[in-house]
């Protein structure tokens, strides 16, 4: 497997981040939506939380990586968590509520999957940030830290 170039890298973390920023949360969608396959996108923004050396930024990547367990290979159309109460689901007629009862095993199935993938993304980035802290530790040329703002982290 080929390794992305530097510049692939910033192609594909500022692509997704874009991508982000019209994404609702709370929703599960399907990995077809992404701008870039799934694991790339990952790649992508493990090697920059591994590169860089600003904290805010580092957080930022990190929040962007555990958003990808949103993205599920199979879902179709996205599913909508439903805010439903059980007395509401009675008043609803007999094939709205087949219906919700499917969408809402379906929320919970890839809901289970996703937090799975959460949870090992998570690992992922913790390892990251913990190389990032020994390639660092020991480096007295860091650069000094910039204005704060997550978009200027991504370069939009």
């Amino acid at each position: 497997m080929k390794s992305a170039s530097p510049n692939d890298v910033e192609v594909i973390v500022k692509s997704y981040a874009t991508f982000m920023e019209n994404s609702p949360r709370g929703i599960i969608h399907d990995i077809s939506l992404l701008p870039h396959p799934k694991n790339e996108i990952l790649n992508a923004l493990l090697v920059s939380i591994g590169a860089s050396q600003d904290p805010e930024y580092v957080n930022a990547l990190s929040n962007a990586a555990l958003f990808l367990s949103h993205f599920q290979d199979g879902v179709g159309e996205s599913i909508i968590p439903m805010a439903i109460d059980a007395g509401n689901i009675t008043k609803l007629p007999h094939e709205d509520r087949e219906r919700v009862i499917d969408d809402l095993k379906r929320f919970q199935h890839f809901g289970e999957i996703m937090n799975a993938e959460s949870d090992e993304t998570m690992i992922e980035i913790n390892n990251m940030k913990e190389i990032n802290a020994l390639l660092y530790s020991s480096r007295s040329d860091k650069p000094p830290m910039k204005k704060k703002g997550w978009r200027r982290f991504f370069g939009l």
